[in-house]
């Protein structure tokens, strides 16, 4: 199952839970224990994906509208974010993609993106994203390709490198705003 998985990750650049489901069921047809996979809505969600990020949430949202970029697959990524908090966290503002940095290439997908969300970011503040425009970005050096030195090449360079989100929670906002190097 996990190499089929890790295949279609290769082939498609996401992770397709469900396709990979019916991949093995095709090619295991008499695996009948795999029928209660059907009812993957009653899966377990973690509460809080990575410690003090709802903690990070509340506080940057009391400085600015905050919106999350996330991505992932169509069924999974909006049930993950639900049951984890997050959403109710940033009141709703959540963008999910098959890639997040995709709409966040070009200043105009940017704007198309958090217009999604009923917001106008004055200066946004987020992961590794070029904008065009006036942005600080942050990479906390945490999750699982955080340490894939071919994943983190793709991108560019990131203005604030913190070990955890949780850091964001001693860190001086002003002062984050100001690190940005992307002009105005």
């Amino acid at each position: 199952m996990w190499r089929i998985r890790e295949d279609l990750f290769a082939e498609l650049g996401y992770r397709d839970y469900i396709g990979a489901l019916q991949r093995y069921w095709v090619e295991h047809p008499r695996e009948v224990e795999l029928l209660p996979m059907s009812s993957f809505d009653r899966l377990p969600v973690r509460r809080a994906p990575l410690p003090e990020s709802l903690d990070v949430l509340k506080r940057l949202k009391s400085f600015g509208p905050t919106v999350i970029p996330s991505d992932g697959d169509v069924v999974f990524q909006p049930r993950k974010v639900e049951h984890a908090g997050l959403s109710r966290a940033v009141d709703g503002h959540v963008l999910i993609y098959i890639h997040k940095e995709e709409p966040f290439k070009t200043s105009s997908g940017a704007r198309r993106a958090l217009r999604r969300c009923g917001r106008q970011a004055a200066h946004p503040v987020g992961g590794q994203a070029n904008l065009g425009e006036r942005v600080t970005t942050v990479f906390p050096h945490q999750g699982t390709y955080a340490d894939d030195p071919e994943v983190v090449r793709a991108f560019p360079p990131v203005d604030v490198t913190i070990e955890h989100i949780g850091d964001l929670l001693d860190y001086d906002l002003p002062r984050l705003l100001r690190a940005s190097r992307v002009p105005a």
